[in-house]
């Protein structure tokens, strides 16, 4: 289990509550994560049961720690650079 900042009831219900309307998978995973760990979940057990890396579930709890829920549902743009030069 992550040990700091953990959700409050309100917090967890808003996590729950996102949870249910989403059909996104990603933040339903994250929320799912951070719901797990407050409930003294160790992140390898968490990363086992949503079949998610260690480091992703540790990542999605850091970024709750920083932004709440919100932060949590969105998807942040990511990727890799563009490798290919405008002729190719």
């Amino acid at each position: 289990m992550i040990d700091s900042h953990h959700p409050s009831e309100r917090e967890l219900a808003d996590l729950k509550s996102a949870h249910r309307h989403t059909r996104d998978r990603r933040q339903a995973d994250r929320s799912k994560a951070v719901c797990l760990l407050r409930r003294s979940w160790t992140v390898s057990q968490v990363a086992e049961a949503l079949w998610l890396d260690p480091g992703s579930v540790r990542n999605h709890f850091r970024r709750f720690q920083l932004g709440g829920t919100e932060v949590i549902l969105q998807n942040p743009p990511g990727g890799s650079q563009v490798r290919l030069s405008e002729e190719q």
